[in-house]
């Protein structure tokens, strides 16, 4: 943490960092808005105290919407039918300069059907999915 309380924006050099291949998801609810999360302030971690999609590493032999929704059950005990999540975008990084090579990050959309939907006041707890049209 930096003075006046903002997040230090360096990596403090504890790693390791393994960048992996990744997904995220953009979840947004039925009054428009969209839910992010608030990472730790680990200094070991990718952006400590930063805002973020949820999502993470896909792991080897998984898929890509496999992995999401593995993250989406450890990170909100969020349960999605099959197709509940829409393929939005793709990026890829060159992490040649950390010996790894081409990563990807795929990105999706989840819509989800929450009356009455109050997030500030505790946990996701049984959302209906929406399918992306």
């Amino acid at each position: 943490m930096r003075e006046g309380g903002l997040p230090d924006p360096f990596l403090d050099g504890r790693g390791p960092w393994q960048p992996n291949h990744a997904v995220a998801a953009l979840i947004q609810i039925a009054d428009g808005r969209y839910v992010l999360q608030l990472r730790d302030p680990k200094p070991e971690i990718f952006y400590p105290d930063h805002w973020g999609c949820f999502g993470g590493a896909i792991e080897p032999g998984e898929m890509d919407e496999e992995a999401l929704m593995r993250e989406l059950r450890e990170e909100l005990g969020l349960s999605l039918a099959d197709g509940a999540a829409a393929r939005f975008t793709s990026f890829t990084h060159d992490f040649g300069f950390a010996g790894v090579g081409m990563l990807r990050r795929v990105y999706f959309e989840i819509r989800l059907i929450c009356p009455p939907c109050n997030w500030a006041r505790g946990p996701i707890s049984g959302p209906s999915p929406q399918k992306r049209r």
